[in-house]
């Protein structure tokens, strides 16, 4: 019999999908946290696109065994439609994307969503970006015919590190005497500090303790958006909520030094490294490799399986604490159609418009530009 593909795009339906998809999402081994029902849950909540789910449905058990979950966004100008995109619901707040098969069914499922997704939905640019997932080539199996294009990206480092039994093993097994040395030498310093501590949040202090790692990482990366502020507060306590947040805070005494938050995948044992932040008046002390250090060190007490390090193949990662490499895939399939061809056509018109009318301008003084780059310098 043929699988079904049903369209949900309410939270009533998604919350009926929750045995189903943590049961898939369990059997699953290619299946990253932000694809897990909770996660989801938290983040469709709050997500600026119009999202959807496509569950097939096995007949025979009625059961639905597969997910994708996408979303939908429209380019336009002036309140005229140019581009329809097909993006992953997890985005954009998600680094890492991807379907959710139970193994025994996958096949004939995720052939079943493809043709779903080809003949049934209205779109002319589909992004599928950021999988780590073999499966994504029988994917876009159903993508091969001359009404398409498939363009893939330059793959994505993403780094992540295997947890042995103990502390002593990692540092051991995994890193080089010289990172061992360094990584033993920054906690080292930073402990013997006077009135050095660490707290984990609790219901009382968590969201001081998000504001804590929000101050910490705009005064290294710049002032966020009352919206981007608004999603990681939302994200941190709903998953504190749900016992699925990793928060460490290094403190010498009432000022904080670093801190770190981190998604954890209970059933894969994964702590998946998403934000962190230090206070650059101790940049002596490393604070930045401090903080992940104490980390790995308390995900290996806990007996976690992974350290996902997520996005970008930073040397830091690779090469001071001896995280291994994996690389995810994204790849643009493109409708070959008039209306994209004209919506594409009118962008690049108003591109080279907008950048002939700012080239136009009068530009910088001379102060400003040598001001502009010693700032740069100084960073």
């Amino acid at each position: 019999m043929t699988m079904q593909v049903q369209h949900i795009d309410n939270e009533q339906q998604f919350a009926a999908l929750e045995g189903d998809w943590s049961r898939a999402y369990a059997r699953d081994p290619n299946a990253e946290v932000f694809v897990s029902w909770q996660w989801l849950d938290s983040w469709l909540r709050i997500s600026p696109r119009r999202w959807f789910i496509l569950a097939a449905r096995e007949p025979e058990s009625g059961r639905f065994v597969a997910f994708l979950p996408l979303a939908t966004h429209v380019v336009s100008v002036k309140e005229i439609p140019l581009i329809r995109e097909l993006h992953m619901a997890g985005k954009p707040f998600g680094p890492l994307t991807g379907f959710v098969a139970d193994p025994e069914h996958e096949t004939s499922a995720l052939a079943a969503m493809g043709e779903y997704v080809r003949d049934e939905l209205a779109w002319d640019e589909f992004r599928l970006a950021d999988v780590i997932d073999p499966r994504v080539a029988s994917f876009l199996a159903s993508f091969a015919s001359p009404r398409f294009e498939v363009q893939r990206e330059e793959p994505l480092c993403c780094p992540y590190l295997p947890l042995p039994a103990s502390w002593d093993d990692y540092l051991r097994d995994s890193l080089s005497h010289k990172g061992r040395s360094n990584l033993r030498r920054s906690l080292r310093q930073l402990e013997a500090l006077e009135g050095f501590r660490t707290t984990q949040p609790t219901a009382a202090t968590i969201d001081e303790e998000i504001q804590t790692l929000l101050t910490l990482w705009e005064s290294r990366w710049g002032e966020a958006s009352d919206l981007t502020r608004g999603e990681y507060r939302h994200m941190y306590r709903e998953a504190f909520e749900g016992g699925r947040l990793f928060m460490r805070t290094l403190w010498v005494h009432e000022t904080p030094i670093a801190s770190l938050a981190a998604f954890v995948d209970p059933v894969k044992r994964t702590v998946s490294y998403y934000t962190s932040g230090f206070d650059a008046e101790f940049a002596r002390y490393s604070p930045g490799k401090a903080i992940v250090g104490h980390s790995i060190r308390d995900a290996i007490a806990e007996k976690f399986d992974t350290f996902d390090f997520l996005v970008g193949g930073h040397e830091y990662k690779l090469g001071f604490f001896g995280a291994k490499e994996r690389y995810a895939t994204t790849a643009v399939v493109s409708r070959k159609s008039l209306h994209r061809t004209m919506g594409r056509a009118l962008l690049a018109v108003r591109a080279r418009a907008s950048g002939l009318w700012r080239s136009s301008r009068p530009g910088p003084s001379a102060a400003s530009n040598n001001d502009d780059v010693d700032e740069v310098s100084r960073c």
